[in-house]
């Protein structure tokens, strides 16, 4: 993870090729000029970098879905809630479902856990599209393996 960079994800477990769902580790660091100002004294995690967490999610869920041909971009954010902050130290799950995959956009449901315990949710539609360059298709792919624990049925 690069925070500064806007590398949240840590780990990401997906069971197999057949399933809906994707979810991935994320631990806010201790630090991080980012969060200085948000707020003096009392960090929090803003919302719209939770919204991101949680569209980083589900474009790997998409990029795996569709065996790294394609990448997907958030077009969308529905139905958005924050029910809890987080904090710098702070170590959350985002788990993503899949719910319908047609003519270019992956819809999810996605929510941000810690502790067990709901801090964040959002309905995201992402658009499905070709990778720009070999460059971009290379960098996607290769943080995706880098962080990836993929279940495989053995066989």
């Amino acid at each position: 993870m690069n925070f500064e960079r806007f590398k949240f994800l840590q780990r990401i477990d997906v069971s197999d090729k057949q399933t809906q769902q994707l979810k991935s580790l994320i631990e806010i660091p201790n630090h991080s000029a980012i969060l200085d100002e948000h707020f003096p004294g009392h960090p929090i995690v803003p919302g719209v970098l939770l919204i991101e967490m949680m569209a980083q999610s589900a474009g790997n869920l998409v990029l795996y879905k569709s065996d790294f041909s394609h990448m997907a971009i958030l077009a969308a954010v529905s139905h958005s809630k924050f029910v809890n902050y987080v904090v710098p130290g702070d170590r959350l799950t985002c788990e993503v479902e899949l719910l319908s995959f047609s003519r270019g956009f992956a819809l999810c449901e996605a929510q941000i856990l810690k502790d067990n315990n709901l801090v964040a949710c959002a309905e995201l539609r992402m658009k499905v599209v070709d990778f720009f360059n070999e460059q971009v298709k290379n960098a996607v792919v290769s943080n995706f393996k880098a962080i990836a624990n993929t279940h495989q049925p053995a066989l």
